[in-house]
Parts: C-alpha cells; structure tokens; sequence
C-alpha cells in the first residue's frame, strides 16, 4: 500500500501523445483520448450546473423574502422602506436569471457530451458539445467584462461621491 505525499505534484492520468505537432494525426488515432477526457469532464459539469440552479434558486428564495420583508417594513414604517424590500427583491430575480441561464448552458453542454460518448466518438457531436461549450464560455466572458465594466462605474461613483461629501 502507497502513501500520499500532499506535497507532491499531482500526477497525470498517463503520457499524452502530442497530436497537435503531428502533422498526420487523425481524428482515429486520438479517439480514445477524448473519449477518456470528455467522459471525466462530464461529471463536473454535471455538479457545476446543479450548483448553478440551486444558486439561482435560493436567489429567488432570497427575493420572495425581500419582497415580504420590504412590505412589513414598509406598512410598519411607512415612506422610502416600501421599496426598499422590492427593489432588492427585483435584484435578486435579475441574478438569479444568471445563474440558471448558466445552469442551463452547462447541462446542454453536459447532455452533448453524452450524446457524444453513446455514440462512440461521432466528430459531428463532438462539434456539437464543442460548440455548447463556446456558447458557455462566451455568455461567462461577456457577464465578466460587463461585471469588470460596472465596478469601475461603481468605483469612481464612489470616489465621486466620497470627494464631494468632503467638500460640503
């Protein structure tokens, strides 16, 4: 019996031909190695889009009590906290959609691999999941540059509002 190191590097699944200095290497002869790769790909995709949908979920949880929480507030103190509640309510709904708009494009990905892995390396659903995958990455990238985008909206409002509340 082997012990583990937890200082050593992990090691990898086995050597890895360099088909892509290969000049002649065909779709065949790498076949094994994408089937082998997609099919422990799957089950973390799996995860992160069950992850995805609870997230959202809870999301929509937090927003319902939002909505009940700003109505008592509101009927309680009456004015500005009314809506308060809703607008934070109103927010959470518009993250949730997100997160299962990312739970979704993971499970088609997820359910493209499959298909990919029952037929047993057909290249047209291999360019199927290949393409679900781009369409994943493609919404993360856009929702990254639009939240990078916002925060530096929000820092320099901020500093905005930071210098002119020291100059009254």
């Amino acid at each position: 019996m082997s012990t583990m190191n937890p200082y050593e590097p992990p090691q990898a699944y086995g050597p890895v031909p360099n088909f892509a200095q290969e000049a002649n290497a065909d779709y065949s002869s790498a076949l094994s190695l994408i089937l082998e790769a997609m099919q422990r790909t799957r089950p973390w995709i799996t995860m992160f889009a069950v992850l995805s949908f609870i997230g959202g979920a809870f999301l929509v949880l937090g927003s319902i009590g939002m909505f009940f929480a700003g109505a008592a507030a509101g009927a309680a103190a009456g004015g500005p906290a009314l809506f308060f509640g809703p607008g934070l309510g109103l927010l959470y709904l518009f993250f949730s959609a997100f997160y299962f708009v990312i739970g979704w494009l993971l499970w088609s990905y997820r359910t493209s691999i499959g298909g990919f892995l029952a037929s047993g390396g057909s290249a047209g659903l291999l360019a199927a999941a290949l393409d679900r995958q781009a369409s994943f990455w493609k919404f993360v990238g856009i929702l990254s540059l639009v939240g990078v985008a916002l925060y530096a909206v929000l820092i320099v409002v901020g500093v905005g509002a930071a210098v002119s509340g020291g100059f009254r």
